[in-house]
């Protein structure tokens, strides 16, 4: 009996696995004309041959594995690289015989595959032999191979920026036996010290305090017995610092502070000496919605100041520390430069110095 709206229509229900076998099923693709009429190698559909040329000969791709060789070394930075060419230091480029290097790592290219003392396992660095690069004056520090190219010397401390250094290499050989001629240049060498996320280009003279950074760096509300701090170039002795801070209203009256050294060797997320970062706080509560001045500045005339504003009300009875802002170091390090006035000190417990205004 048919339905009443027409023939009823009857739905044919497919199992999963059999529409998964259907569509794996290969198709058969017309051929492509080649200009042959040789038929394509059974099993590879991706082999192509062009028509021979006036040689004579067919090219085919991919070639037959009886038809493959190795590829020659690679022409690196234009130059010829090949087994037929004396091995050498290619980089850094020299400039009288000298190079420039800026940090504590010299680098030396070479224009050919070295002979390495041990094999290179997951991109870690192995020993040079003894005597492969020396440096004069001498330095401290390792001499590595980064891969059978790249030669390092690290040093353990920063080049001394007035110096000029003569390295030299020799001992290297390739693959294949090719010795190197003994290689030599000299180099000076610019500073590059990370100090607390920012990076300094001088060496820093013992006693001569530069400062790297205040925090905060800007305006904002501050607790009223929060925390400021200094960041210097190397480590401070508190009882010669004091001149070089200074924390006022904004009227110039002058706040009382206590300096010390930073609690721990972490701050704003850098591991740090604690020593080259002065912490430097009230000695008793700042006045409610006042604006507070914070100076530092170095020997070299290098000044920072940061402005903010104490709260209306103390948030805590126990004073809280300022969270530090972020900001680049003010650029340069010849800045003009405000004398602090004069001030007087007495000793304090628990290793911090306490600034008294006159």
């Amino acid at each position: 009996m048919q339905h009443p709206r027409g023939p009823r229509l009857r739905l044919l229900t497919l199992s999963p696995a059999l529409l998964a076998l259907a569509a794996c099923q290969p198709v058969t693709k017309p051929a492509v004309e080649t200009g042959t009429s040789e038929e394509q190698p059974a099993g590879d559909s991706l082999v192509r041959t062009i028509p021979a040329d006036k040689t004579g000969v067919a090219l085919v791709f991919p070639p037959p594995p009886t038809d493959r060789k190795p590829r020659p070394e690679l022409d690196i930075a234009g130059e010829d690289v090949g087994s037929d060419q004396q091995l050498t230091v290619n980089w850094p480029t020299l400039e009288d015989g000298k190079f420039e290097v800026e940090g504590q790592v010299v680098r030396l290219r070479f224009n050919r595959a070295v002979k390495l003392p041990a094999k290179i396992v997951k991109d870690k660095p192995v020993a040079a032999a003894a005597g492969t690069l020396t440096l004069d004056p001498p330095v401290a520090g390792k001499t590595v191979w980064t891969n059978n190219r790249s030669l390092e010397f690290r040093a353990d401390k920063p080049f001394d920026p007035e110096a000029t250094y003569t390295l030299a290499v020799q001992g290297v050989t390739t693959e294949d036996g090719g010795a190197m001629e003994p290689w030599k240049a000299g180099f000076t060498a610019e500073p590059r010290i990370d100090v607390a996320g920012k990076t300094i280009t001088y060496l820093p003279k013992p006693g001569e305090y530069g400062v790297v950074n205040v925090y905060p760096q800007w305006g904002g509300r501050v607790p009223a017995g929060a925390s400021f701090f200094v960041v210097f170039d190397q480590p401070v002795n508190l009882k010669k610092v004091g001149d070089l801070v200074e924390l006022a209203y904004d009227n110039g009256e002058k706040i009382d502070v206590v300096l010390s050294h930073l609690k721990g060797n972490r701050f704003e997320g850098y591991t740090v000496n604690p020593r080259q970062v002065l912490e430097v706080k009230p000695a008793s509560p700042m006045r409610e919605e006042a604006a507070i001045v914070f100076k530092a500045h170095g020997v070299h005339g290098d000044e920072f100041e940061s402005t903010t504003r104490s709260p209306a009300r103390s948030s805590s009875s126990r004073p809280a520390a300022a969270t530090p802002g972020t900001a680049a170091c003010a650029p340069g390090r010849t800045l003009c430069c405000t004398p602090t006035a004069a001030r007087s000190r007495s000793s304090s417990p628990t290793g911090s110095t306490s600034i008294r205004t006159p």
